[in-house]
Parts: structure tokens; C-alpha cells; sequence
């Protein structure tokens, strides 16, 4: 009777300690050298500095975690992934130190795209487990901007969560590279840069590209070199007509068939060539050269989404400096006025 006894009173105890062994995550382990932190531990460290508004906006929007690769956001909702995250942070990191010595190969690219702490400052990736919880980025301030994960959509089959999350992280750094090569990456026109001049000459074209949310003349696809499209189109089944968003979908599909990377399901324009070597018939020898300079540190093959080097501290730049400085000499300040008027009363 004992024996049975002291049987059912440790069961509970040896499930929870069962249960609480087995990694239940629904994403494989991921192997990362950037730790997952509530959104208040984050803050307290120098890579994931945030401003107040936006640690503020976080939580009142149920957003409680982040991982901050070389000072680059992701944020995540409480049910979301921790390995999944950490792939994205991964991700990101391939394209920044793509040589793996723990530092950003541009810094210039890396403190565009990190917030340190400035307001309206650098980008994020937000993650959630559904639409709705995405859909709460669109009330956090302090960020630049913000770009969802959407891995939802993949309805946890991991290959399909990969693909996702690297379109998605491959915006966002399309936006880095555009704050400081306008003219190779920028979004301003069909005409200022360098990947919209390729998007708009390959409009409607096979192989070439279409956005299906867009809608191509009578006619389509036309012939490479006798189409004379004019971009932006007209709207569709959607509005992917303006070029931050018709040049950052060719670019993307265009950088996964550039690295070869053909082990995940990325989704491709019905016009789009589907090999490295198609794709390479069809683009213009500019682009091709832009892409493999190193100058502008494209990725080359298909990223590992392991990231294991020690990232060396960061050099973070004199604006958020000169933010924390300026909050500091202001609350002396107050101090000041507050103990004067209190001594002179």
C-alpha cells in the first residue's frame, strides 16, 4: 500500500520531468551561436539595445522574445518557434559574415539594418504562428520597418518554413543594401537602379518574369527582346505594380537561382527560368556583374543556416551614441532643476 502510494504521488513529477526533457519545439534543433531573450533581458544588452518606444510597443502587442544577429532584430511571439527563430537569425547572419570570422563583411550594410536603440531606426523581422499575429507589427514604433516571417504559411512543413524565412530575411536585406547602394538596389523607380532597370526589361517576357498579382498586356508572355512593357502594370488578382515590390520579388528569385539554391521549395513566376544556368542565359551581363562583385557582397551559394562563430563586439555607430548621451545629459539636467528649486524654496 505504501509502495502504491509513493508510485502515484511521484507520476506527476516524473511526467512534468519527462515532458520538460524532450525538446517539443516543432522545428528541428538549430546549431546558433545568438541566444533567444524576452524582449526586457534583450534590452539590457548592447546588441539588442532598443528604444523605449519600441520595447513599449513590443509588449503591448504580444511580441515577448528577440534574438539580435550583429544588432539586427527578429522578434517572436510567445508560441513561436525558438529553433525556427534562431534559423532566421542564422540566416541573416550567412548573409552578413559570409566568410565566418564574427564580423559584418559591410559594416555600413549591418548598421542600416541594426535599430541600437535609434528611434526610426533599422528593420525587423516580426514572427508569429497565424495572420493575426503578424498582423500586430503594424502598431510597433521605433523601427524603420518592419517585414513578417509568414512562415504560418508553411504549415510546419520545415522545407517550406526554410524557403519563407529566407524570402523574407532577403527583403530585409535588400532594404539594407538599398540604404546604401541606391542605385544598384533601390526602390525609388523603375529606372533609378539597377534590379528595377532588369525587372522592367524583362517584364511579361518568358523567360523572364511576371508577378501574378500583376497584370501583363494582351499577349503575354512576349519573346525576350520584343517586348516593350512599360512598367509599373496595371493591377490583378493583387497590386505587386510598384517596384518595392515587383523588384524585390524578381531580385529575390533571381538571387536563389544566381546560388543554385534548388533544395527548397522557393516559389518562382510561371515566367522565371528554374536553373542557375537558364537564368544566367537570360540575365544582363550588368546584373550578372553586380552580383558577383564583391564589392557589394551578394550571397554566392546556398546558405547553411548554421552560424556558430563568436561575434565580436559591436561597433556601434555615433548616433546611438550621441541618443544615449543626449537622454543622460538630459535627466542630469531635470536632477539639477529639481534639487535647485527644492533648495531655494
Amino acid at each position: 500500500m505504501k509502495m502504491k502510494t509513493l508510485i502515484t504521488s511521484l507520476f506527476p513529477v516524473l511526467v512534468i520531468r519527462f515532458v520538460t526533457a524532450i525538446d517539443l519545439d516543432p522545428f528541428p534543433h538549430v546549431e546558433s551561436s545568438f541566444e533567444i531573450y524576452t524582449i526586457d533581458k534583450g534590452n539590457e544588452l548592447n546588441a539588442c539595445m532598443m528604444h523605449s518606444d519600441l520595447v513599449s510597443s513590443l509588449q503591448k502587442n504580444g511580441f515577448t522574445k528577440v534574438v539580435c544577429p550583429f544588432g539586427i532584430l527578429l522578434f517572436a511571439t510567445d508560441e513561436y518557434p525558438d529553433n525556427l527563430l534562431k534559423y532566421g537569425a542564422n540566416i541573416i547572419a550567412n548573409m552578413i559574415d559570409a566568410d565566418n570570422d564574427g564580423l559584418p563583411d559591410n559594416p555600413d550594410v549591418k548598421n542600416a539594418l541594426a535599430h541600437l536603440g535609434r528611434y526610426s531606426e533599422g528593420y525587423a523581422l516580426v514572427c508569429g504562428t497565424s495572420s493575426s499575429e503578424e498582423r500586430q507589427e503594424e502598431h510597433i514604433k521605433g523601427l524603420k520597418y518592419t517585414f513578417s516571417c509568414q512562415t504560418w504559411k508553411g504549415e510546419s512543413d520545415n522545407d517550406s518554413e526554410k524557403a519563407i524565412m529566407f524570402e523574407e530575411a532577403f527583403h530585409m536585406m535588400n532594404s539594407g543594401w538599398a540604404d546604401i547602394y541606391p542605385d544598384i538596389f533601390g526602390f525609388d523607380s523603375f529606372e533609378d537602379s539597377l534590379i528595377c532597370r532588369e525587372t522592367a526589361r524583362l517584364q511579361c517576357v518568358r523567360p523572364g518574369w511576371w508577378h501574378p498579382e500583376n497584370t501583363c498586356p494582351v499577349g503575354a508572355p512576349f519573346s525576350p527582346g520584343s517586348s516593350f512593357v512599360s512598367s509599373p502594370l496595371s493591377p490583378g488578382a493583387g497590386d505587386c505594380t510598384e517596384p518595392s515590390c515587383d523588384c524585390a520579388e524578381f531580385y529575390r528569385q533571381a538571387m536563389t537561382l544566381y546560388m543554385d539554391w534548388d533544395d527548397l521549395p522557393f516559389w518562382y513566376s510561371e515566367y522565371m527560368p528554374r536553373t542557375k544556368n537558364e537564368f544566367k542565359a537570360m540575365a544582363s551581363d550588368e546584373l550578372l556583374a553586380m552580383m558577383a562583385d564583391p564589392q557589394y557582397n551578394q550571397p554566392q551559394v546556398a546558405l547553411s543556416g548554421i552560424y556558430t562563430s563568436n561575434v565580436l563586439p559591436l561597433d556601434v555607430p555615433s548616433s546611438a551614441h550621441s541618443s544615449a548621451l543626449t537622454l543622460i545629459v538630459v535627466s542630469i539636467s531635470c536632477l539639477y532643476t529639481y534639487f535647485w528649486i527644492h533648495i531655494n524654496i
